[in-house]
């Protein structure tokens, strides 16, 4: 079993947006380079030639992933915590459903947005996201969580580092694994994208 998650809405089945200078709107202009690259991390062979059909949220990847895997006949499936699943009954089919994977990831790649730094204002709505949604969800499950730092050290870690604090650092690491699937299919640790990206 091989398990993805291309960090649930829409079906991939809907027809190819307008096509803006090569690529359909919201496809990153570095898909071609990015699609290589990605031949290159899985040691894919050969890899087929795909063409972007529309870009996706994070929202549906994962069930755009699966309705396109499902359609060549693979045996996928979305896991609760998550990402999905492709099973597979011995290595060659493995091989075979893994290049299947790739054709998928390529006909409907992550909107470019996701590539780009948040805004001041996107900043303030992950805060706020986080303070207001996500330590109170934790806390109900039972998970200790720290104090926030400041939204005014919140937003220099994140300009000086990339850095996005998250509410973990109180987990027991023994146990943080195990955690984190809970509190990922329990809680929405992150804003829905209509309004962190309007």
């Amino acid at each position: 079993m091989v398990t993805g998650s291309t960090p649930t809405g829409n079906s991939h089945k809907s027809p190819p947006s307008e096509v803006v200078g090569g690529l359909p709107p919201g496809v990153p202009a570095t898909y071609y380079a990015d699609m290589a690259e990605w031949a290159e991390i899985i040691n894919l062979d050969d890899p087929p030639s795909v063409e972007p059909v529309r870009a996706v949220g994070k929202d549906e990847i994962d069930q755009v992933m699966v309705d396109c895997l499902v359609e060549f006949g693979v045996d996928a499936r979305l896991e609760p915590s998550g990402g999905f699943s492709v099973h597979s009954s011995d290595r060659e089919q493995g091989e075979a459903n893994e290049r299947l994977e790739f054709i998928c990831m390529g006909r409907y790649p992550l909107h470019e947005r996701y590539q780009q730094s948040f805004a001041s204002e996107q900043l303030e709505v992950y805060y706020e996201w986080m303070v207001e949604e996500t330590i109170p969800c934790m806390q109900s499950l039972g998970y200790p969580t720290p104090t926030p730092p400041s939204k005014e050290t919140f937003v220099a870690a994140y300009e000086a580092r990339g850095e996005l604090f998250f509410p973990d650092t109180e987990l027991d690491p023994s146990t943080m694994a195990g955690d984190m699937v809970t509190i990922m299919e329990q809680c929405e640790v992150m804003p829905p994208d209509e309004e962190l990206y309007g």
